[in-house]
């Protein structure tokens, strides 16, 4: 479980965050069409985390840590990408395609052998495709949007076992890639002194299953187990929406 702490950096036990960010991009349009991109980095240090060294539990009557001890680890983090955007617009018919290769990622003396790691909203491809075609007072839309999976610490493996320290990235994988459609229609009624608007939307068309983020706890110790060392793993998930179906009215005067 996350814990926010807010406190007073004094610039030693608790360093004062720095931050130096670099960013490049240009734009090219020529008639109803654009295209745009950007270049980005930017490198932290002063990053703090609050964790406990090793990942056990106690007996079945005291399931607590045993041993537990809890360190204020102080590293540094990296983000850097490219983010492209194209957009077509016409009278009746305009899109948007954009896409975003990112890295987020932490490294701590203490922590993975000091190897950077993903950071909670790691996500390295990103792409949405957005369309609007209009025809008098109808208006019709699209979307679709498609994100790699968020990162997580995979508490099944026999090897999370072990100190923080001497433990592998690779511990790290990933929930599913995140696919998502979208359709929209809306009619503009033709009223003189109010502008309204009547819309239908059509959330996750494809009712796919999406995850928002996937966590893992320890439980108790697995009985099965002869070193009764290995605990069993708990976990949940957080879904996302599913297919949604919603009507909407916009007055303006």
């Amino acid at each position: 479980r996350s814990v926010a702490v807010w406190t007073m950096a004094d610039g030693q036990n608790l360093p004062v965050a720095h931050a130096n960010q670099a960013t490049v991009g240009g734009r090219f349009r020529k008639g109803g069409f654009s295209l745009e991109g950007e270049l980005f980095y930017k490198y932290t240090t002063g990053n703090l985390q609050q964790v406990v060294l090793l990942n056990q539990l106690g007996g079945p009557d005291d399931p607590r840590p045993e041993g537990a001890a809890f360190r204020i680890f102080q590293g540094e983090g990296q983000a850097y990408g490219l983010e492209l955007m194209a957009q077509q617009e016409g009278e009746r018919f305009s899109n948007w395609l954009s896409y975003t290769y990112s890295r987020s990622q932490q490294r701590y003396l203490q922590a993975f052998r000091n190897e950077w790691f993903p950071a909670q909203d790691d996500r390295p491809h990103q792409l949405q495709w957005n369309g609007l075609w209009q025809a008098g007072q109808w208006s019709f839309s699209g979307t679709y949007v498609f994100a790699t999976g968020a990162p997580f610490l995979d508490a099944s493996l026999q090897a999370f076992v072990e100190e923080r320290e001497r433990a592998d990235p690779d511990l790290y994988r990933r929930i599913d890639d995140y696919h998502r459609v979208d359709l929209g229609l809306q009619y503009r009624l033709g009223w003189e002194s109010v502008d309204a608007v009547i819309g239908l939307s059509l959330y996750n068309v494809l009712d796919l299953d999406n995850t928002w983020y996937r966590q893992q706890l320890f439980g108790l110790p697995a009985a099965n187990r002869p070193d009764n060392r290995r605990v069993a793993v708990l976990g949940n998930e957080l879904q996302l929406l599913g297919r949604t179906l919603s009507l909407s009215a916009t007055l303006r005067w």
